[in-house]
């Protein structure tokens, strides 16, 4: 039979077992909802903006920010401004969205390491103004640039003796010349290109979006998309996913309905392979790229290619 004083310690060790798990619980209560207040501040939303900025230059506007461990980080009434130079003909801001969900690898954030696993976007309103592509085009035209080798500058010509030193016979010289065969000069090897490591898989959701495609000095659109779904991988290993559009419309020429279109992930980029579409009777194709690495921020991430091959029309 244990004795009283060794039940006494136990269940005084149980106590403060209960009570230190409680007060450690209390703890992480009072801080996630002080990180919250915090985040939902001027002070936070301003934090948040900022880093924003510094990662695509660009100008942001953050309403609500929050988190869970349940849901992740939330970001609500997020706007991306049009550049400085198009805000006074453009009012509209390139990126409006009602809320943004981004579910992290908690795993990785316990290292401080913070990768994200899944992203959803609800109610994008995407306005790309054609001045916009313009002045991006010319950024990179200027990159590339000043990227460029400068020309060599001409070193000084070198003092050398106007006597050369006295040469050995050439027939010593054929003596003490070891006598070698020509060797074939190697082909190079063609390595294998090199693709940038896999990192962790990320999938981006996007739901109820809307794309139009604006002209600032004509002051109307040119084209949209509408009813925009999409369930992408980014990042990871190879996979597929797919974009589905209710309507897309250029008014006055053009208006088709259901679209649905499948991408591939091939790092570092997601690809729209070979396409057909017949537009009016006329057979139209098509095929994108999209860069996803650092260069997507400050250069044109994209090529498309649209092509109309001769063709006999009812």
């Amino acid at each position: 039979m244990p004795s009283s004083s060794g039940t006494v310690r136990s269940a005084r060790l149980k106590r403060g077992l209960l009570k230190a798990s409680v007060c450690g619980a209390f703890i992480v209560l009072i801080l996630w909802v002080a990180s919250n207040l915090w985040l939902r501040s001027c002070w936070g939303r301003d934090y948040v903006e900022k880093k924003l900025e510094a990662r695509t230059k660009m100008d942001w506007q953050v309403g609500a920010v929050s988190w869970a461990p349940w849901s992740g980080i939330v970001i609500e009434d997020v706007k991306i401004l049009q550049p400085e130079s198009l805000r006074t003909e453009i009012e509209v801001p390139i990126l409006e969205v009602e809320r943004v969900q981004v579910t992290p690898y908690w795993g990785q954030l316990l290292r401080a390491r913070l990768e994200i696993r899944e992203l959803v976007i609800e109610k994008p309103q995407i306005n790309v103004a054609v001045e916009m592509l313009a002045m991006l085009a010319n950024q990179e035209n200027g990159i590339e640039q000043n990227q460029q080798a400068p020309s060599p500058v001409p070193q000084p010509p070198v003092d050398r003796p106007s006597t050369p030193p006295a040469r050995p016979p050439k027939q010593a010289q054929a003596q003490d010349k070891p006598t070698t065969q020509p060797h074939p000069n190697p082909k190079p090897s063609q390595a294998p290109v090199s693709r940038p490591p896999s990192r962790l898989p990320v999938w981006v959701k996007v739901h109820s979006a809307r794309v139009s495609i604006i002209s600032a000095s004509k002051k109307r659109k040119l084209a949209n998309l509408n009813d925009v779904s999409v369930s992408i991988p980014v990042f990871g290993e190879d996979a597929e996913g797919v974009i589905k559009a209710g309507s897309f419309q250029i008014p006055g020429v053009l208006d088709v309905e259901g679209l649905k279109q499948k991408i591939s992930w091939k790092s570092p980029y997601l690809e729209m392979g070979q396409q057909e579409v017949h537009l009016e009777g006329v057979k139209v194709h098509y095929s994108a790229k999209f860069l996803m690495d650092s260069r997507s921020i400050r250069q044109i991430p994209f090529r498309f290619q649209f092509a109309v091959n001769p063709q006999t029309l009812d």
